[in-house]
């Protein structure tokens, strides 16, 4: 069978979840498949091609040429709208300073040109299944032949995002005609491919509750096994957080945690310290440090495994869907973990088994300050750790979607 898949970007370095989730992706399917990416094209992408090829034996990557082509009288519409989607971007954003609903551009960005190049891939590798993956590639569907099957993976539902971050706005109901309207568009782009993928149980359901009549399935993602298991045996009174500023859920989840939960942690603990550990803009961090105590960023460290022993890493995610990669990190590593029911979600984790799960912001500082027992980190470290290896390995990973792409093609 031959898959070309369609990205926003190559997947390297493997230093985000987004790429570990892709990169595993390929590296479970392309033993059992032909497996092409298709992706812009850019200097940078050129040298991660490289790099790709070498730890992926076999695969193929084909950069898009990005090129001043002449407007035809085909690809008018497309570039009107894309005149259109321009114009309604730069009065949102100027009209409402702290934007805080995602605005995507689903509609009409693939012109004829990208339907000639699409249509030469396919019929040059003789494709089977073309798959897009994340949700600022959904327009993709405009231009790809009805002679081939279409997948979508569905990484982060985006619609979910926007109505969770708004439930927690003031201002809401200024931006609820343009979520609704996003959702719409979200909803109806799925609806044109064969199928979807998610990542999780939770997302497909609300998927089918949310009207997508495509074929829906579920899969999962997983991170590099890179790092050894080892059991905690003392705490550096530290809390550790993974993940970098743009990434939306991040900022607004270790926000909740520092305004409602770190004082509380502080008032019983003042030798508690928070290292923050992922990119963050220097705004941002002098922001934060001047407002809350004990506080540290440490920026994209190496090796992860080595900053996170000897603390309890927190995920006081808020909002958002999919899975979330760093909690299968800290599981494979070793590190007791404390998170909310929206930063476990689609992950088989249970509160006071593997791992605190709190939404209350009292609750989430009680936990943090009970994990600190040794005993019960060295339970919750080897008890996560088990469901980790057993269930989020290459060869599941490999046979769930060999499956998902066998029922497609029937």
């Amino acid at each position: 069978m031959n898959i070309l898949i369609f990205l926003p970007w190559l997947p390297y370095p493997y230093d985000t979840g987004g790429n570990q989730a892709v990169f595993n992706e390929i590296n479970a399917i392309r033993r059992v498949m032909n497996v092409h990416l298709m992706c812009f094209d850019s200097p940078l992408y050129r040298q991660y091609r490289e790099k790709l090829c070498a730890d992926l034996p076999g695969i193929t990557i084909d950069l898009y040429p990005k090129l001043n082509y002449k407007i035809r009288e085909m690809d008018i519409p497309c570039f009107l709208h894309k005149m259109a989607d321009k114009i309604e971007e730069k009065l949102y954003t100027s009209n409402y300073k702290n934007v805080v609903c995602k605005r995507l551009s689903f509609r009409h960005n693939y012109d004829g040109h990208w339907a000639e190049y699409i249509k030469a891939l396919i019929n040059k590798y003789n494709i089977d299944i073309v798959q897009a993956e994340f949700v600022n590639t959904l327009g993709i569907i405009e231009v790809i032949p009805e002679s081939v099957k279409t997948v979508f993976v569905h990484h982060q539902l985006q619609y979910v995002c926007n109505e969770l971050l708004l439930s927690k706005k003031e201002d809401r109901e200024a931006f609820m005609p343009f979520a609704k309207r996003m959702r719409a568009l979200e909803i109806g782009y799925l609806n044109l491919y064969d199928a979807v993928i998610t990542l999780s149980d939770v997302d497909a359901e609300k998927l089918k509750n949310s009207g997508v009549a495509s074929t829906i399935y579920s899969s999962f993602a997983i991170v590099q096994n890179k790092y050894e298991y080892i059991k905690p045996v003392s705490f550096d009174n530290r809390l550790t957080f993974v993940g970098p500023e743009n990434h939306n859920p991040n900022k607004v989840g270790i926000t909740w945690f520092l305004d409602k939960i770190w004082p509380k942690v502080l008032l019983r603990n003042p030798q508690m310290q928070l290292d923050i550990i992922g990119n963050w803009t220097k705004e941002t961090i002098s922001d934060y440090k001047a407002k809350y105590r004990n506080v540290q960023f440490l920026g994209f460290v190496d090796v992860l495994a080595d900053v996170l022993r000897g603390s309890i890493m927190i995920v006081p995610i808020t909002i958002g869907s999919g899975i979330r990669m760093k909690i299968q990190e800290a599981a494979q590593i070793g590190i007791p973990f404390v998170t909310t029911i929206v930063g476990v979600e689609g992950l088989p984790f249970k509160n006071g088994k593997d791992c605190f799960i709190a939404d209350r912001e009292d609750d989430f500082a009680d936990s943090i300050l009970k994990l600190q027992d040794i005993s019960l980190q060295q339970s919750f470290a080897e008890s996560s750790n088990i469901l980790v290896t057993s269930h989020y390995s290459l060869e599941n990973l490999q046979n769930n979607r060999c499956c998902i792409y066998e029922s497609i093609m029937k």
